[in-house]
């Protein structure tokens, strides 16, 4: 049985949210003991590298034309395009390290201008987005620029049917 109240440690770097480490250890459903606790250690390990690449990744990426922020606790990278459009990315479980690509979960407007994107549009270009080829989509900044495109292509082809309609 697992007794949450003897179990206390700390990590650093204090940036490494642990909070997915406690849920898996909590649904081992083991007592603590030393396999359990070098099992523990090794995940933290595992958790800490994979946020340190995922840090250098989103740094490379800011001296593109795009600005990104990650969030370990989300797990989650906003890229800012440019027009005042912000972009959510889901980071599969250990991305980079695993085969799995990033998936678009949401764009939205950061400005405080309003913007001529329908809800149709966004779907859309969500839908196109995640239909990617998984290579595009594991390289963070060929995923932005892809969905930028997608994002450009869908509102000229709207923005030419609205005019053929008109």
């Amino acid at each position: 049985m697992f007794y949450q109240s003897y179990l206390s440690f700390q990590i650093f770097p204090a940036d490494v949210c642990v909070d997915i480490l406690i849920e898996k250890l909590k649904s081992s459903r083991e007592v603590i003991s030393a396999p359990s606790l070098g099992w523990l250690i090794r995940q933290c390990q595992q958790q800490i590298v994979i946020n340190t690449l995922r840090r250098s990744l989103v740094n490379d990426a800011n001296n593109s034309r795009h600005s990104f922020e990650y969030s370990d606790k989300d797990e989650t990278i906003v890229a800012h395009l440019v027009g005042a459009i912000d972009a959510f990315f889901k980071i599969s479980a250990d991305w980079p390290l695993s085969s799995y690509g990033l998936k678009l979960i949401s764009i939205r407007n950061s400005g405080t201008q309003p913007t001529n994107i329908t809800l149709d549009l966004l779907c859309k270009t969500k839908e196109l987005a995640n239909g990617l080829e998984l290579e595009t989509r594991r390289h963070l900044v060929r995923f932005v620029d892809a969905v930028e495109e997608i994002l450009v292509r869908e509102m000229q082809s709207e923005l030419h049917s609205s005019r053929v309609s008109a």
